[in-house]
């Protein structure tokens, strides 16, 4: 199943076995908030929230650091026990219940060049995880691009324009980039030492 950004602090407890949606993209109200739709793509064995690097589950609450360990530990435990995979599980129902409508509700909100490419099987682990990162810096990349270009005094359709995305997109973007850019810098940076360790060209 889909593993998301979490918040630093101890391991994720072990995750339920949930079933994965078939291969595809798919778009459900929020658990939480029926007027947010949460975007996901399914490789036939994970489910990822889409863009790459977008979190739509609810965070861990902070703990304090002068918490021992152990009972942080605890906590934590048994905050995804009652909140994140009760959240996760009623997302996965979502889909379930009718894939083609979830499906043809992605391909309704998300414009043609910001759906992930299709693929006609399943990648095995290392690959995914590979193409994973990737698309992860990929979204980065584009996201400090918005951003810088908005504090240079482009308007969001200009930036929009140049990105080949809708304007929404280039907003969304700007914003998580200007709150998180320390993050998104390490995404695009992870991706090119990978790309060094691996002998690859620019």
């Amino acid at each position: 199943m889909e593993a998301e950004t979490a918040t630093a602090g101890p391991p994720v407890p072990d995750r339920p076995q949930l079933p994965t949606p078939p291969l595809g993209t798919y778009a459900v109200p929020d658990p939480d908030d029926p007027d947010v739709i949460t975007l996901w793509r399914s490789t036939g064995t994970s489910l990822t929230p889409w863009p790459p690097g977008q979190r739509w589950a609810p965070y861990p609450p902070r703990t304090s650091a002068a918490m021992p360990r152990p009972e942080r530990v605890a906590a934590r435990t048994r905050w995804y026990a009652s909140r994140y995979w009760p959240w996760k599980r009623a997302v996965v129902n979502a889909i379930l219940a009718d894939p083609q409508r979830a499906a043809r509700r992605f391909a309704d909100l998300v414009p043609d060049g910001e759906r992930p490419a299709p693929r006609v099987e399943p990648l095995d682990s290392r690959r995914q995880e590979a193409a994973d990162r990737a698309a992860r810096a990929d979204w980065a990349a584009r996201a400090l691009i918005a951003a810088t270009l908005i504090s240079r005094g482009w308007s969001y359709s200009r930036v929009a324009s140049r990105l080949g995305v809708a304007r929404s997109t280039a907003w969304r973007w700007a914003r998580i980039a200007a709150e998180d850019a320390d993050r998104l810098q390490a995404l695009v940076l992870g991706a090119a030492l990978d790309d060094a360790a691996e002998g690859r060209p620019d």
